[in-house]
């Protein structure tokens, strides 16, 4: 997941790099394409890994609000 995360956040930074620095119009709107595209996609990751750390979270053994180490 933190492989996809950090894809996806390159991918971005290369749309806005296009879309700043383009010398055609078709290149500056595929990079706009690709931040818009990749930002979508880097919110669902983040919404996923958060439903999956929660997940965790709530099956995760705990004693008096703290986590028991295993003997």
């Amino acid at each position: 997941m933190k492989k996809a995360a950090k894809g996806g956040m390159m991918e971005v930074a290369m749309g806005n790099l296009a879309a700043q620095n383009g010398q055609s119009d078709d290149v500056k709107s595929f990079g706009k394409r690709m931040v818009t595209d990749h930002s979508k996609a880097n919110d669902e990751l983040k919404s996923i890994a958060s439903q999956k750390a929660s997940h965790y979270q709530a099956k995760s053994p705990r004693l008096n609000g703290t986590r028991t180490r295993p003997t």
